[in-house]
C-alpha cells in the first residue's frame, strides 16, 4: 500500500473510531445519568471541542515535523487512550461523584477526562493527513475535499457498524477495547519489524487480563499441591499454604473456599463473615439453607457458633463435596448437616421453608444465570418463613461497568423481597471489584435493632463493624430485570477475568480475545468497504 494510500486510510478509520468511541461512550455513561439530552449534549460538545483543539493542533504540528511516521504515531497515541476509557471510566465516575455537581452538568466532566485526549488525537489526524497529501496549492482544494470526504463517510459507516453489529453483539468494555485495538494495528501498517514487536507487547499488558496468564503461576507458586481433580463441572485443585496456615480449594483456577489447616472455624476469606449479619435482621433463625457448598466455610462456622440451628447444604458437584469432606474437615455424621448433592434451584422446588436461605453458588465469577432470575427470586420467596431473609455473596463493584450485574441482581431480589441492602467487604473504592454481600429481607429493621441483635450473640461485636460497609448512596435507574426467558447475564460483564460465560456458566475462552475479533471486523468490514470506495469513487 503506498504512502498516500495509507494515509487516506488513516483518515477514512479515525473518522469511523469517532463515532464509534461516541456511540459507546454513551452506553458507559447511561447507568448512572440516563440517556438524557444532557448526556448525549455533553457527549456531542466534549467531541466538537476536542476535535476543534485536535484540528489546531494536528495542523500546527504537521508545519513542524511532516513525516508519515509522525502520524502513525499520533495514531497510536490515540489508540492506546482509546483502550483505557474502559480501565478507568469506574474510577473516574467515582471521583466526579464525590465531587457533588449539579445533576444536569454531571456528565461534562467525565465526557471530557474519558474522551478528551484520545479525541484531540484523532482530530490531528486530518490536518496532518492533507500536509503529507498535497503536493502543491494547485490541488489542495481536491485532496482537502477528498479527505473530509472519506472521514465523513468513515463517521457514517462507523456509526451503523457500531450500533447494528458490536453494540448487540458485543459487551461496552469490550467493543471500546477493540476500537482502540483497530486504531492501534493501523498506526503499524508500514512500520519496522522492532516497532511492531513493542506495540504488541504493549497491547498484550493492556487488554489480556492478568490473572488468566498467571492463574496457574500462582496457584501452583503459593504453596505445597494436596490434590487434584477433573470434576464434572470444573478443575479441582487443594493447596496448602504452610507459611500462612491455609488450605485453598481453587475450581478452575479461582480461589473459592479456604479454612485454617489448624481446624478454626475462623473465615480466611473474609466475605463469609458477612453471613452472620443476618442474625441481626432475625435473631430467632434456626433453620439455613447454603446454595453452594465449596469448602462449606460458611456452614462449620454456623455449626460451632450457633449450636440451636440446623444447616442443609446444597452443591452440584459431588466431587467437591468428597474434597470438603476429606481435606477441609466437614463432618460426614451431624445431626444437624445436611449435605444434598444436587441444582441449587432444583433443589428448592421441593424442600420446605427456611429462616435464612445463603446463596453462595459460582461457575468461576458467577452466580449461575438460572440462581439469578425474578422466577428464582420468587421460589425463594416462597421459601422464606414469615421473617426469613436472603444473602447472597456478589463479586463485582457498585460504580461503573463492572457493576451492572450486581445492579440487576438487586433489583430482580427486589421484585420480590421488598428490602435490599448491600454490604461492601473492603474498604476500597466503589469502582473496584469486591465480593459484596446482598442481604433481602421482609421486613426492614433499623441498624440500631440489628447492631444490638448482634451484640447479643457469641463473638456478635464483631460483626456490628460491618455494618459500616452499607452502600448508602443511591441506587443507580435503568435497570434491567433478569428473568429466565432473557437473562443475558452471558453478554454481561464478567468482572474478574473482563469475560463473559456462556448459559451453562463456562467460561468463553474466545471471549478473552474479542477485542481483537472486533478489531478484525473493522478491518473486514471498513477496509472492503473502502477498497469499493476508491476503486469506483
Amino acid at each position: 500500500m503506498s504512502d498516500n494510500k495509507m494515509i487516506r486510510f488513516i483518515v477514512f478509520i479515525s473518522g469511523a473510531v469517532v463515532m464509534g468511541v461516541e456511540m459507546m461512550a454513551s452506553r458507559l455513561l447511561a447507568p448512572y445519568y440516563g440517556d438524557t439530552v444532557y448526556v448525549w449534549g455533553s457527549l456531542i460538545a466534549v467531541i466538537m471541542t476536542a476535535l476543534a483543539i485536535g484540528y489546531k493542533r494536528g495542523g500546527m504540528l504537521a508545519d513542524k515535523h511532516p513525516s508519515y511516521i509522525e502520524l502513525s504515531n499520533i495514531v497510536l497515541v490515540a489508540g492506546v487512550f482509546v483502550i483505557l476509557i474502559p480501565i478507568s471510566a469506574p474510577f473516574v465516575l467515582e471521583v466526579i461523584r464525590n465531587i457533588g455537581l449539579p445533576s444536569i452538568y454531571e456528565p461534562i466532566l467525565p465526557s471530557a477526562i474519558l474522551l478528551g485526549i484520545p479525541t484531540i488525537y484523532l482530530g490531528m489526524v486530518s490536518p496532518y493527513a492533507l500536509k503529507l497529501s498535497a503536493s502543491d496549492l494547485i490541488d489542495i482544494g481536491g485532496v482537502s475535499g477528498n479527505l473530509s470526504s472519506l472521514n465523513t463517510i468513515g463517521s457514517i459507516l462507523g456509526t451503523f457498524f457500531t450500533v447494528f453489529f458490536l453494540v448487540p453483539n458485543f459487551g461496552t468494555r469490550e467493543t471500546i477495547t477493540g476500537i482502540g485495538v483497530v486504531l492501534v494495528a493501523v498506526s503499524l501498517i508500514g512500520r519496522e519489524r522492532a516497532y511492531f514487536i513493542g506495540v504488541a507487547a504493549l497491547m498484550f499488558i493492556l487488554i489480556v487480563p492478568s490473572n488468566l496468564v498467571l492463574a496457574k503461576l500462582v496457584i501452583y507458586g503459593s504453596g505445597s499441591h494436596v490434590y487434584s481433580t477433573e470434576t464434572p463441572y470444573s478443575s479441582l485443585v487443594v493447596i496448602d499454604n504452610h507459611l500462612n496456615g491455609e488450605r485453598t480449594l481453587y475450581l478452575d483456577n479461582m480461589p473459592h473456599s479456604a479454612m485454617y489447616i489448624n481446624g478454626s472455624v475462623k473465615p480466611v476469606f473474609k466475605y463469609t463473615d458477612y453471613f452472620n449479619l443476618a442474625f441481626g435482621y432475625n435473631p430467632n433463625i434456626s433453620k439455613v439453607l447454603f446454595i453452594g457448598g465449596g469448602g462449606f466455610s460458611g456452614p462449620k462456622q454456623f455449626l460451632v457458633d450457633y449450636p440451636w440451628i440446623s444447616i442443609d447444604v446444597v452443591e452440584i458437584d459431588p466431587e467437591v463435596v468428597d474434597a470438603a469432606q476429606r481435606f477441609f474437615y466437614v463432618p460426614k455424621n451431624n445431626s444437624r448437616l445436611n449435605i444434598y448433592v444436587n441444582d441449587g434451584r432444583k433443589f428448592l422446588q421441593n424442600s420446605g421453608k427456611y429462616d435464612l436461605i445463603i446463596l453462595d453458588a459460582y461457575s468461576h465469577t458467577y452466580v449461575p444465570f438460572h440462581l439469578m432470575t425474578l422466577e428464582f427470586t420468587s421460589m425463594v420467596s416462597e421459601h422464606l418463613n414469615e421473617d426469613g431473609l436472603l444473602v447472597a455473596n456478589i463479586i463485582g463493584s457498585t460504580l461503573g461497568d463492572t457493576s451492572e450485574l450486581l445492579w440487576s441482581e438487586v433489583f430482580t431480589a427486589k421484585e420480590k423481597i421488598p428490602h435490599v441492602a448491600l454490604y461492601r467487604t473492603k474498604d476500597s473504592p466503589e469502582s473496584m471489584v469486591q465480593n459484596i454481600i446482598m442481604v433481602a429481607s421482609k421486613t426492614n429493621p433499623t441498624k440500631n435493632t440489628i447492631s444490638n441483635n448482634l451484640i447479643e450473640l457469641n463473638h456478635g461485636e464483631r460483626y456490628v463493624s460491618f455494618l459500616e460497609f452499607k452502600y448508602e448512596n443511591d441506587f443507580p435507574q435503568n435497570v434491567l430485570i433478569l428473568r429466565d426467558n432473557y437473562a443475558p447475564v452471558e453478554d454481561m460483564l464478567n468482572p474478574v477475568t473482563l469475560t463473559s460465560y456462556d448459559p451453562e456458566g463456562r467460561l468463553n475462552p474466545e471471549n478473552v480475545f474479542s477485542p481483537i475479533i472486533i478489531a478484525g471486523f473493522w478491518f473486514i468490514s471498513l477496509g472492503g468497504l473502502y477498497g469499493i470506495f476508491r476503486r469506483f469513487g
